[in-house]
């Protein structure tokens, strides 16, 4: 059944999740209406729920609606397990939703500032199984956007929050307030991902400039080459500066649209947002979330090099000013400390264009998510070659090829 939900999702977990969440072992359940929630979470089942209570300690107060998301380690599913098995990203996530995302809020607090991360944790367990609960967003007209916002001072809203986050990381490590050296895994370190996603998504793309004509032709042993080379990239980049060698931060790790909550006011305008899934949220350089942070922003031919530059600057003057806010004592990153990441780590820009853009220029309604990481037959390869289709993609591909040949990248 469509609406299915396992038996552990039942009233006594809802009453376990609550108790804890309003610190009272009063509360009761009154009703609720649990229902699967489809989405793109790669790892993880997710569910929504309603639930009604009611408290015996203060038997005069109505009664409670909780509306909460429920994202669960998968145990029934292969492939998901296998790609769980991998590496701690249940663990992570649990360890930034209780202790590093509420650090962060607590430096701004100190320093008078209101910023959100991430919605509000209701509960989350490790055993027997990985389950976290949130505060469900969607009740209060938050969605997800499949597409960049036409106005860039929105996108700039998004890379400012990303530099504060940056910046409460950068604060909360040099004050020994949080130990960030178990934020180590990415989706590198996942055989599965890096043989059935990443590969098969540069060979699709290997096929795709094969048909590109002789103005090309040179660029294909150059994605040969990627194919091997992607885990050696990936991994480069997701580990952490050594002291004197660059500067790191904690990045979400992950920061495409799909993973900001987003609500418009009654024009249509971004009003608030929060980042969600801190399944990949990594220690080391910012290159990371700053290769995905040009995903938030819409491009397309006549987008020159330029405003990229500019939004590089403006993310730089931001995390500058965080830092200030909360009373960072040391010198920050200098704008040319940070475009020395940008170079040095630059071949992340060719893993992120390939495998993760594309996605942006789709018509979802035309896709099937299954073929995505699945096995690598016929249909996953049609699935991947699919994805470079857009006539926008396809220009700004062929434009950002030649720059990175130019850069030294491939």
């Amino acid at each position: 059944m469509k609406n299915q939900v396992p038996e552990w999702l039942n009233e006594e977990f809802l009453k376990r999740a609550i108790r804890s969440y309003k610190s009272d072992d009063t509360v009761e359940i009154v009703k609720f209406n649990a229902m699967s929630a489809f989405g793109e979470h790669y790892a993880s089942k997710m569910y929504r729920a309603s639930v009604e209570f009611k408290s015996i300690k203060f038997p005069h107060h109505d009664n409670e609606v909780l509306s909460v998301v429920i994202k669960a380690q998968p145990i029934n599913d292969v492939i998901l397990q296998s790609i769980v098995a991998e590496g701690p990203l249940f663990e992570n996530e649990i360890e930034m939703l209780q202790k590093v995302i509420p650090a962060m809020h607590q430096v701004y607090q100190r320093n008078g500032i209101d910023v959100k991360f991430a919605p509000e944790l209701i509960y989350a367990i490790s055993e027997p199984f990985s389950i976290i609960v949130l505060k469900d967003l969607t009740p209060d007209d938050y969605k997800v956007r499949r597409i960049p916002p036409d106005n860039i001072e929105e996108s700039k809203k998004l890379i400012k929050r990303l530099a504060q986050f940056h910046a409460a990381s950068i604060y909360l490590n040099e004050s020994n307030e949080v130990d960030f050296s178990n934020f180590k895994y990415s989706i590198y370190e996942s055989k599965y991902i890096v043989d059935f996603f990443l590969r098969d998504t540069i060979k699709a793309f290997r096929e795709v400039v094969a048909e590109w004509g002789e103005e090309f032709e040179d660029y294909v042993p150059k994605v040969e080459k990627l194919i091997k080379d992607i885990e050696v990239i990936g991994k480069k980049s997701y580990t952490a500066n050594s002291k004197g060698c660059g500067f790191n931060v904690l990045n979400h790790g992950d920061l495409h649209l799909r993973n900001i909550l987003i609500k418009d006011d009654s024009e249509q305008r971004m009003e608030s947002f929060y980042f969600v899934d801190y399944q990949l949220s990594v220690w080391c350089s910012a290159v990371v979330d700053l290769t995905y942070m040009m995903g938030l922003v819409k491009f397309d031919e006549s987008s020159s090099d330029e405003v990229k530059d500019e939004l590089i600057v403006f993310y730089h003057q931001q995390l500058v000013t965080a830092l200030k806010s909360i009373g960072y004592m040391k010198a920050p990153p200098t704008l040319l400390d940070l475009n020395v990441e940008l170079l040095k780590h630059g071949a992340m820009n060719i893993a992120v264009w390939i495998n993760f853009f594309p996605f942006l220029f789709i018509d979802w309604s035309k896709m099937n998510t299954d073929d995505l990481i699945g096995q690598n037959d016929e249909q996953g390869r049609n699935f991947k070659k699919n994805l470079f289709k857009s006539p926008v993609l396809k220009s700004l591909l062929k434009k950002e090829m030649r720059k990175w040949a130019l850069k030294g990248w491939w």
